[in-house]
């Protein structure tokens, strides 16, 4: 490679380029190829995620799970409490919106009880939605929009892009389809798009 202290970008990259070209055999190989290489726990971590990521897409939830379970206790033994707790959340989310399983949804979110006081706005920019948005989502997914809309109050609506960006799930799970869309819209609106990614 023209690069070498970057291939390991490129071939995250690769893997996930084959996936969204429904070529998931390649990039299940590429993923392969990432663990099988010596690497940081972290990384490793972040690689079996990716690998999830794609398994979910085939429609193979089992080794998915067991990619997120063996991420989260990498990220554990790391004390990455941040990663393992996110490990946890697209556990729940696969669990209940997968295999249809709210008690293994509920187990998992009991599991990240002990890690949340880590996902601070500050301290965890980049990963506060990552979290706190997929336990809003996962309220909204169990019917529970009473849930959503107080951890909503809690944990977005002092932020600009939050505030709205939550208030339109809130409007669309109760079919209030012209109020979801005006929410957002408004958060189209505030700063450069590369501000909002992470929303």
């Amino acid at each position: 490679t023209l690069e070498p202290t970057h291939a390991h970008d490129f071939a995250l990259f690769i893997a996930g380029s084959y996936f969204l070209h429904c070529r998931q055999d390649e990039g299940l190989s590429e993923w392969n190829s990432l663990l099988d290489a010596p690497s940081t726990p972290a990384l490793r971590a972040g690689h079996l995620r990716g690998r999830a990521a794609g398994r979910i897409h085939q429609g193979a939830y089992r080794d998915a799970l067991a990619d997120l379970e063996r991420a989260a206790e990498l990220n554990h033994q790391n004390h990455d409490a941040v990663d393992e707790a996110i490990s946890r959340v697209d556990a729940a989310h696969l669990h209940l919106v997968g295999k249809s399983d709210p008690v293994a949804a509920l187990r998992e979110m009991s599991r990240c009880a002990e890690l949340e006081a880590a996902i601070t706005y500050r301290d965890a920019y980049f990963n506060y939605w990552t979290y706190w948005g997929g336990v809003f989502k996962l309220h909204l997914l169990a019917g529970d929009v009473e849930a959503a809309r107080t951890l909503a109050r809690q944990k977005f609506e002092a932020d600009k892009w939050y505030g709205s960006y939550v208030a339109s799930y809130l409007h669309a799970a109760q079919g209030e389809c012209a109020q979801a869309t005006a929410a957002a819209s408004r958060v189209l609106e505030w700063g450069p798009a590369s501000e909002n990614i992470p929303l």
